[in-house]
């Protein structure tokens, strides 16, 4: 066995879990990683939550906390590679199948918890792509609302800059990350040393899911205020990956977005010829060759969403080529194989060099699951159907899907 798989993967033995924790202290203390308030976490059970804007945050925050965290990751990366599995192995954390409802997952971490260990996760279950919190995960919600332990809230200040989601290179963080305890969301009330599950999380207890919901929303969206404002868009190879941020055209919607102009070193749409001009802290609309006052990112990705919640759902129609694997449900990763795909109102129709062809409702389409910004999952038939896009387009594949099925929220991946 090369790499602990999901059907035995057992805790990291404590010499190994404090190993890694040290490992990433050393990296925090390398990169000039700075914390503050983290002092005053409350020992024991506790969990910890923050805003997911980046990549590296569990290592930011491994570097930080006073004693090794517990993490609970989706299964897809934790076992994407054997290299990563046994990374993660060390570093304690929990793989989560987020295709179904798993409460084995769920047990591991709350034993965790019992043992008075810290327990981190991230209820977006997903890096934002805009820095902004999308809606929490019910079963985040759920998690923390019925827990009888301390909840602690970091906000990971200058961590988009590092790694957004859109940008497929990291940019090393040298001194401009703080993680902060930004909120105890919640104080706990455990009297005594837990001994068992019930001690430290009641399975019983009734709670209005939409107001706790509200409530941690706006909790994390105060940890992560302001993220998009320290981003340095001037750095190496940077402006060309806005691509990937601005999917949609903020002027016309069109499905096939911008394009970046090598020669000019601007962004073009080349549906209505908007031409964007990318600054260091912003991007201006050029007129006439000259550019206008220049706007936040913020501004421009809600330009975006404005303009994709105009447009005529009939007039939307994407097809692109792309690579695809097609496997039956639980059973090992095939080989990509090219393919061509055609997103419309009617489906998402897709057709395997190879001669299999494959008619997706666009509900069913629209219930996909965004791993990354190369990969959309979507589960059909009996089975699981990997689109992978070479460019980064699979969030914004998404996003057309629920725009087109009618999604209220489409910008949100849950």
């Amino acid at each position: 066995m090369l790499y602990p798989r999901r059907r035995w993967y057992p805790f990291s033995p404590k010499p190994v879990l404090w190993f890694a924790w040290l490992c990433c202290r050393l990296l925090g203390l390398l990169f000039g990683i700075r914390r503050e308030g983290l002092d005053k976490l409350p020992r024991g059970s506790l969990f910890v939550i923050a805003p997911h804007v980046n990549f590296l945050d569990p290592i930011f925050i491994l570097a930080t906390l006073p004693r090794p965290p517990h993490f609970i990751a989706d299964s897809y990366f934790v076992f994407k590679n054997p290299f990563l599995a046994w990374l993660m192995w060390m570093a304690g954390v929990v793989p989560v199948d987020r295709k179904k409802k798993d409460a084995y997952a769920v047990r591991q971490f709350l034993r965790l918890l019992a043992k008075g260990e810290i327990c981190a996760f991230f209820p977006e279950g997903s890096r934002s792509i805009n820095a902004r919190v999308s809606h929490p995960m019910t079963s985040a919600v759920k998690l923390i609302a019925k827990s009888r332990a301390p909840v602690a809230i970091l906000a990971l200040e200058g961590a988009y800059d590092a790694w957004p989601r859109w940008d497929p290179a990291p940019r090393l963080p040298w001194g401009r990350v703080k993680v902060r305890l930004a909120d105890l969301y919640s104080r706990g009330w455990i009297t005594q040393a837990p001994r068992s599950l019930n001690d430290v999380y009641v399975f019983k207890k009734k709670i209005n899911l939409k107001a706790e919901q509200r409530r941690l929303r706006n909790s994390l969206a105060k940890a992560a205020l302001n993220e998009t404002n320290a981003v340095n868009l001037l750095r190496k190879n940077r402006p060309e990956q806005l691509t990937r941020y601005l999917c949609f055209c903020p002027q016309c919607a069109h499905p096939v977005g911008l394009t970046w102009e090598p020669l000019r070193r601007i962004l073009q749409c080349g549906h209505c010829g908007l031409e964007l001009k990318v600054q260091h802290d912003g991007i201006s609309r050029l007129v006439q060759g000259l550019p206008e006052l220049s706007h936040s990112l913020d501004y421009w990705f809600d330009a975006m969403e404005q303009a994709l919640r105009q447009k005529n759902p009939q007039e939307l129609l994407l097809a692109c080529k792309l690579s695809a694997i097609i496997k039956i449900l639980d059973q090992e990763d095939g080989e990509p194989e090219p393919a061509s795909m055609r997103l419309d109102q009617s489906g998402l129709a897709l057709q395997i060099n190879s001669g299999q062809m494959f008619q997706i409702p666009i509900e069913t389409a629209a219930k996909g699951s965004a791993k990354g910004s190369d990969v959309l999952e979507i589960a059909h038939d009996n089975r699981m159907i990997d689109l992978i896009s070479a460019d980064g387009h699979a969030i914004a594949w998404l996003i057309l899907a629920r725009k087109l099925a009618g999604w209220r929220d489409y910008f949100s991946e849950h």
